[in-house]
């Protein structure tokens, strides 16, 4: 009994799992391999493409941001 509960439960989780990947829409393969990805990172707050000078902005912008509430000016 306890064997076909264990089998049970990792069945329904594996097929859980499986209708989230199929909902998300995204898929576990990006590209062949060697090909880059074309399509930029796109802003969810203003639909902009996300460079990486942004990103370094806003992690800069935490640390800094941190550090004030942690009072080490």
């Amino acid at each position: 009994m306890l064997r076909t509960s264990t089998a049970l439960a990792a069945f329904g989780l594996l097929a859980l799992v499986f209708a989230i990947g199929l909902h998300s829409g995204n898929s576990a393969v990006s590209g062949l391999p060697g090909e880059p990805d074309s399509s930029p990172l796109i802003s969810a707050q203003n639909g902009q493409a996300i460079t990486l000078e942004m990103v370094q902005r806003d992690i800069e912008w935490h640390r800094e941001t941190a550090r004030m509430l942690r009072g080490n000016n």
